[in-house]
């Protein structure tokens, strides 16, 4: 026998499975703010900052967190109603992940409240804290899944975000931290606990990186006129135009100031401390002849890269009294065993000129950077050389 159902009953029967089925979340994500991020900018936009709440509804997304590491965080999300029914909903909670380059961290989620009360189109937050993120130097993808329930199940959600994990709060001129700079220091110093395993791994990885190739002869984006008088002096850094310029090229030109004002930026950014010092000679030539070194962005492993420099002055970045140079790597260390690397956490007394206990027949008496004054006559085996020191600062970034 047949017969006709009637189209409106068709319909009903057909609507739960389609809501059931349906890909689109009932309450939309208006606003998610990352509680405690540093203020973050890039080169893109600098001179001007990203939002300090990373999404909200009409505006661009902030493309990043900066949070220390370790420690527990907290997330405001506010969800929103869209029908013209008041209800209360429940919020329910899984575990998050952080995924950094090696490793997946499990994420505690704890949410508050558990249920929502809307209003008809009405919003409503939840603060989400977190527990678990590594307790070390990272960048990864942090991910955090939301459900709801009562009485609506399912409908799963959720959000993402890179999250770069420093060593303490960004200072000085990176309190608004750059993510270019981040991108370099957090995966050059990733997995690192210590200030000082940050400078180290920062100033080798640097050194090696291929950003930047040795050139003494020039300023390529420090921006300073150095006093004749004084080592003291304050730069502007272009820092803006780095990343520009490593956009479209690779072994940029740099000399030691350069390259040490770019290291003490990606300590700004970690949030590890350090400075910018000046050494030359004491005498009134300003000269000195240095022992064989070999420029950033050459083969370090390669001895015929280790060249003798005439210098008036060096600019090193330190940590307290111990020097960290980016710039030049050296032959020996300064006991005189085979070295063939950057200095790192060199006291500067020893850095500068160390007395060479075993010097070889006819080699140099000292070790160190210096070799002897100039114009001092030939001293194959080097003379004592008297030091003197200023200090650089960085007071701004030029925006070109």
């Amino acid at each position: 026998m047949n017969f006709r159902v009637p189209l409106f009953l068709f319909v009903l029967a057909l609507t739960p499975a389609v809501l059931a089925t349906t890909a689109i979340p009932p309450y939309p994500i208006t606003k998610i703010d990352y509680l405690g991020s540093v203020p973050l900018t890039a080169a893109s936009i600098y001179p001007a900052s990203y939002s300090a709440v990373e999404v909200a509804e009409g505006l661009p997304t902030v493309p990043a967190v900066a949070w220390v590491r370790g420690g527990t965080r907290q997330v405001q999300v506010t969800f929103r109603n869209p029908s013209a029914t008041p209800h209360t909903v429940g919020v329910v909670t899984d575990a998050g992940s952080y995924t950094d380059f090696t490793t997946s961290s499990i994420i505690s989620v704890a949410a508050s409240p558990t249920s929502l009360n809307f209003a008809a189109y009405g919003e409503a937050t939840v603060t989400y804290t977190l527990t678990g993120l590594p307790n070390y130097v990272a960048k990864g993808t942090l991910q955090v899944p939301i459900e709801f329930t009562n009485p609506i199940s399912g409908y799963p959600t959720g959000f993402s975000h890179t999250v770069y994990l420093t060593y303490s709060t960004p200072s000085s001129l990176q309190s608004t931290v750059w993510t270019n700079v981040l991108d370099d220091a957090c995966t050059w110093a990733f997995t690192k606990t210590t200030a000082e395993n940050c400078r180290e791994e920062t100033t080798r990885s640097l050194y090696r990186s291929g950003v930047f190739l040795y050139n003494p002869n020039g300023l390529f984006y420090t921006v300073a006129a150095l006093d004749s008088e004084s080592l003291d002096y304050e730069v502007r850094y272009r820092l803006k135009g780095l990343f520009a310029d490593r956009a479209i090229a690779s072994l940029l030109s740099g000399d030691c100031r350069d390259v040490s004002n770019y290291l003490l930026t990606m300590w700004q950014a970690l949030g590890v401390s350090g400075s910018i010092k000046l050494v030359a000679d004491n005498s009134d030539t300003l000269a000195f002849e240095t022992h064989p070194l070999c420029g950033i962005g050459n083969t370090w492993t390669d001895p015929t890269n280790y060249i003798k420099y005439s210098f008036n002055f060096h600019q090193v970045t330190m940590s307290g009294t111990d020097v960290y140079d980016v710039a030049a790597a050296q032959l020996t260390n300064l006991t005189g065993g085979a070295y063939n690397d950057t200095p790192i956490a060199w006291p500067l007394s020893g850095y500068w000129q160390t007395v060479n206990p075993s010097p070889p027949p006819g080699g140099s008496g000292f070790l160190g950077l210096t070799l002897r004054y100039i114009p001092g006559g030939p001293v194959p085996q080097g003379q004592t050389v008297g030091i003197t020191t200023g200090a650089a600062t960085i007071i701004g970034y030029d925006n070109s």
